[in-house]
């Protein structure tokens, strides 16, 4: 019993001692928090900082947000990137500064400082910073937090700073504050349209080569014009994406009156992308790449009054055509039920498939069937190959006669009266410079268009491991 009573009360002391030290610890914590906070030059959360004004040469700088976003008022008008503004307040709210009031009053309070001693009589900037009371601590009008940065500086390269009737030392941080660009805390998004496109029309030195319209009853996309085929519905979406996610660049000019869109090469734009109401018009390149000009573009939009450089990598997913949209596999559907001949030729090899009833078996030399049966497990997975295909790319047609139509390879399906159910041919296989994969030229009876497909699809469709 005594022993235990001695280990109680050695628990005890111990628990008290480590108590001790711990409110000790979290003492002096937040004894250095409320020092460091008071070192602050404004002393206030950042949520609950709504703007923000800096009086310098030669305009202001004036953001002001408004619910949950952030807008420019000067030097212009515009949205701002939310997380860029917040960076700027959360360095500014950063900033910490030596009270030196006492000392430059020689230790008397009633003794007046002359501010033009420290350049504060006309300062290089003016801050204020626009606040409001937080959640629960009921409805208070804005509050306005100000400071003064002198023009000159103490001997240990610090500036003065008036905050009220204080006078401080801050560090030259707040140079690079004063020098904030708009520029960049402004919106970098082109697009600041609604998310959803019922239209989409793309022009071409004034000609329109695309032109795709939501289909109010269907859902779908398709054609403003009946062009014989359809639209691939992810071709558009990446396209709208491609547009929701454009980046600016740079902001080259601020008005696009006639002599800005001359220099900027966009009183006739080579490229013009419509998203319902909202267009985006793009320059020509100002030079090739391959002569080591610039990558850049200039671009503008109908809902903004300025003009801004794009990156050529960007710009070039924009500039479709309706073959660019069309659907990728749409000349290789067929319905298999319809067939019952299959003529393959593949360089100096061909081979004649008729089927049977339900089996497919070998033709003779004079069209009679052999009795050489077909594997029909690889017969079947050969066709569902054939209905996979999608082309990589199509040609124009007045461009169809530049590139010789492809006969070395070939597959015909026929139905039960001969009728020609679908026919492709296609070359040898070439490297595509712009790609650097191996492409096949190939057309299809289905498809007035010569098309290039990927030479690996193709080399799943051999003669080999067709007959048992």
């Amino acid at each position: 019993m005594k022993s235990f009573r001695s280990t109680f009360i050695f628990a005890l002391i111990v628990a008290l001692v480590v108590g001790f030290a711990l409110w000790d610890f979290f003492s002096q914590e937040r004894q250095r928090t409320e020092e460091a906070q008071a070192r602050k030059v404004f002393q206030v959360d950042l949520e609950r900082v709504v703007g923000l004004r800096v009086e310098r040469e030669p305009s202001p700088l004036i953001l002001e947000r408004r619910g949950d976003f952030w807008f420019s008022e000067s030097p212009i008008q515009d949205r701002l990137e939310d997380f860029a503004v917040e960076t700027l307040l959360r360095s500014l709210l950063e900033q910490e500064a030596l009270d030196i009031s006492s000392q430059a009053r020689g230790g008397s309070e009633d003794q007046d400082l002359r501010w033009e001693d420290y350049g504060l009589d006309q300062p290089m900037a003016q801050f204020e910073l626009t606040w409001t009371s937080g959640p629960g601590e009921g409805e208070q009008e804005p509050q306005i937090l100000s400071a003064a940065l002198g023009t000159v500086k103490a001997y240990d390269g610090r500036y003065y700073m008036r905050r009220g009737e204080s006078l401080l030392l801050v560090e030259d941080a707040w140079t690079g504050l004063v020098e904030t660009s708009l520029n960049g805390l402004r919106e970098k998004r082109a697009w600041r349209q609604p998310e959803v496109v019922n239209q989409v029309e793309i022009q071409h030195r004034g000609q329109v080569v695309a032109g795709v319209r939501m289909n109010p009853t269907t859902g779908q996309w398709e054609y403003t014009e009946s062009l014989g085929f359809s639209v691939e519905e992810d071709l558009v979406e990446s396209l709208l994406q491609r547009v929701r996610g454009l980046r600016i660049g740079s902001f080259v000019a601020e008005d696009k009156d006639p002599q800005t869109l001359r220099l900027y090469s966009l009183e006739r734009p080579e490229w013009r992308l419509a998203l319902d109401d909202w267009v985006l018009e793009l320059s020509s390149p100002p030079g090739s790449e391959s002569e080591g000009e610039s990558k850049t573009l200039f671009a503008m939009s109908s809902s903004e009054n300025f003009v801004f450089s794009l990156s050529r990598a960007q710009a070039e997913h924009l500039k479709k055509t309706n073959l660019d949209l069309r659907h990728r596999s749409e000349p290789f559907e067929f319905e298999l039920l319809n067939v019952t001949e299959m003529r393959l030729t593949q360089g100096e090899q061909s081979l004649q498939i008729n089927k049977l009833g339900t089996d497919w078996v070998v033709a003779g030399a004079a069209g009679e069937a052999e009795d050489i049966e077909v594997d029909r497990k690889a017969l079947v997975a050969f066709f569902e190959r054939l209905n996979l295909l999608r082309a990589d790319s199509f040609f124009p047609r007045p461009l169809r006669g530049s590139v010789k139509a492809p006969e070395d390879n070939k597959i015909e399906l026929l139905d039960s009266e001969g009728q020609l159910v679908l026919r492709l041919s296609w070359g040898l296989p070439f490297e595509d410079v712009e790609s650097d994969r191996q492409m096949v030229h190939l057309h299809s009876s289905q498809s007035p268009e010569l098309m290039m497909v990927t030479a690996s699809q193709l080399e799943e469709l051999s003669l080999e491991g067709l007959l048992e």
